[in-house]
C-alpha cells in the first residue's frame, strides 16, 4: 500500500512514505501478536524493502546523487531508531505481561492454599479431639 502511494504521485522523493513505513514498524511491535523474533524480522524486512525500492528507483532518476544518498541514510537512521524503540517497547510489555500472569497465578493459588491449610487444621483438631475421647474412655 505504501508503494502504491509512493509511485502514484508523479515525482518520487527520497522521503516519500517514510512516516507510513515507520508507522508500520511501530504497529508490528505494539499491536500485532508476534513474538519478539517475528516482530524484529517483519520490521527489518519492511524497513529494508522500503529503503531498497526507494534507492533503486531514485538511483535511475536522481540528478543530485549526493543529496539522495544523504536522505536515504537519514531514512535508514530513522528506521533503525524506530526498530530500537519498538524492541524496547515490546520487551517492556512482555515483562509487564509476565508479571501480570505471575500475580494472577498467585491470586488463584492463595485461596487454594488457605483452604488446604484450613482442612489440615480441622483434621488435626478432629484427630486431637478423638484422641482425647479415647483417653477418657480408657
Amino acid at each position: 500500500m505504501g508503494y502504491l502511494f509512493m509511485f502514484s504521485g508523479g515525482i518520487v522523493c527520497p522521503w516519500d512514505q517514510v512516516s507510513f513505513f515507520l508507522f508500520i514498524v511501530f504497529v508490528v511491535y505494539t499491536m500485532l501478536p508476534f513474538s519478539m523474533r517475528e516482530a524484529i524480522i517483519a520490521s527489518v524486512l519492511t524497513s529494508a524493502s522500503h529503503t531498497i525500492v526507494l534507492t533503486v528507483c531514485l538511483s535511475t532518476t536522481a540528478d543530485h546523487m549526493e543529496a539522495v544518498v544523504w536522505q536515504i541514510l537519514a531514512n535508514v537512521i530513522i528506521f533503525i531508531c524506530g526498530n530500537v524503540a519498538g524492541v524496547y517497547h515490546k520487551h517492556l510489555m512482555e515483562l509487564a505481561l509476565k508479571q501480570t500472569y505471575q500475580d494472577t497465578c498467585n491470586c488463584i493459588k492463595s485461596p487454594i492454599k488457605l483452604e488446604f491449610e484450613k482442612r489440615q487444621q480441622v483434621n488435626k483438631y478432629f484427630l486431637i479431639s478423638s484422641e482425647s475421647v479415647k483417653v477418657r474412655l480408657e
